[in-house]
Formats: structure tokens, C-alpha cells, sequence
């Protein structure tokens, strides 16, 4: 039986170079205007009043649970991405062949039907003052429809936040029932230890999140590799 996840790590020279150029980078942060769109039409709400209410949907938590969530799917976290083969700089395709070799490693244990040279590599740095989050969410769906698809995701941890920013991750497909209503039921969960140069690896079907960051700014590199529609 395959394994949920895959743990490996980079080196301390890795992990501090990749920082210094998230810091050094300009970052793009999730579409904002989207989100905000989807307030206007929902809430018939305009201009700054828009604004507001996302922010507020965006603040409040519900629900205790392991982790809880936001009322709104907004993530909010700062990322610059590429492309494999369309680096901009050294550092860039360093990165990308680190990943590249970590992926055709990992795959030895997964076995699936990859395009190596069909890689995404994504930084990301999730700030305490902009309530960074990212809630449950998978990276490929399965579809069946589409040519390829993200079949293999990358998770590395460069630099963990000093309070909140936890990741959690599927843990296998056995349904827990959290009622006697048969249409309430949920997935096992567990959260994953994140210490600088920790690299995890899982299939991108695979449910996860990331809680508020309230203190420390938390750096992680993201990893998607693609390949053909699944059968």
C-alpha cells in the first residue's frame, strides 16, 4: 500500500538561499480582485463596502475542529512561480532541477504516469499581518477530461512560522463519521511537524491546508508535477 505522504530534505545552504530570494523577489499576491468580485455579486455590495465585508469574511473563523476555516476560500499569501525550462535566473533553475531530482526519486515509490519536464515550482511567504491562510483545497482534480493534470505535489518547509501557520494533510480515504447523519462525513486528518529543510511529497489529489499565520512569517516552497489525465 502506498504511503499518504513521502518524507525527504535539502540542505541549510538550499533553504537559505531559496529565503533570501523570496525576500529579495516581488511577490504577487492571489488574485484579490476575484475574491472581491464574488463579494460584490453575492452581497450586492460596491466599493469600499465590498472591501470591507471580504475582509471580514476573510478574518472570521468557523468552526473549532482540528483547524477550523474561514467563512471565505480567499488565500491569502504572497507567491512568485515558474515554469520548469522558463527560469528567469540561476537561483530559479537551481531550484528546479533540486525539485526535478527530488521528483523522479519520489516517484519510485508512487509510481505514476509523470512528464518530468512538465514542473511548476512555486515560492511562497504567508504573513501574520495579512491573516495568511490557505484553506482545505486539493492541487488536481480528477477530472478526466483535461489533457494533463498535477499529479504529484511538493511541499517544502523553509521556514516555519513561530505561531499558527500549520499544515495539515489527508490522512488515507477511510470516511469518519462525525454524526448519525449519513451525509455528514469527513476525512482523517493529521498535521505535518514542519522544521526548516523538511520536504514532503504526496499525491496532489490529496486534501491539505494551511492555518492562519499569527506570528513569524512562514516560507515554503511549492512543487506541482504534471502528467498525462488520469484513467
Amino acid at each position: 500500500m502506498k504511503p499518504d505522504y513521502v518524507e525527504d530534505q535539502v540542505s541549510p545552504e538550499f533553504v537559505d538561499a531559496v529565503i533570501k530570494y523570496i525576500d529579495d523577489s516581488e511577490l504577487d499576491k492571489v488574485s484579490y480582485d476575484y475574491y472581491l468580485n464574488i463579494v460584490e455579486e453575492k452581497y450586492g455590495l460596491q466599493g469600499q463596502e465590498a472591501k470591507d465585508e471580504l475582509e471580514t469574511l476573510n478574518s472570521t473563523f468557523e468552526g473549532g475542529g482540528r483547524c477550523g476555516r474561514p467563512i471565505s476560500l480567499i488565500p491569502t499569501l504572497r507567491f512568485k512561480h515558474w515554469e520548469f525550462h522558463e527560469e528567469e535566473n540561476e537561483i530559479e533553475k537551481m531550484i528546479s532541477q533540486t525539485m526535478f531530482k527530488k521528483s523522479v526519486t519520489v516517484n519510485n515509490v508512487y509510481g505514476f504516469d509523470l512528464d518530468f519536464n512538465n514542473m511548476t515550482c512555486s515560492l511562497a511567504k504567508y504573513m501574520p499581518e495579512e491573516n495568511a491562510h490557505f484553506d482545505w483545497h486539493v492541487d488536481g482534480h480528477m477530472t478526466f477530461q483535461d489533457p494533463s493534470s498535477r499529479k504529484l505535489s511538493f511541499t517544502v518547509c523553509l521556514k516555519p512560522a513561530k505561531k499558527g501557520g500549520k499544515f495539515f494533510i489527508q490522512e488515507g480515504w477511510e470516511v469518519w463519521p462525525k454524526s448519525t447523519d449519513i451525509t455528514s462525513l469527513t476525512l482523517p486528518i493529521q498535521e505535518i511537524e514542519q522544521t526548516p529543510g523538511k520536504v514532503i511529497s504526496f499525491p496532489s489529489y490529496y486534501n491539505h491546508c494551511v492555518t492562519p499565520v499569527e506570528e513569524g512569517n512562514r516560507y515554503v516552497l511549492i512543487t506541482w508535477i504534471w502528467g498525462p489525465e488520469w484513467r
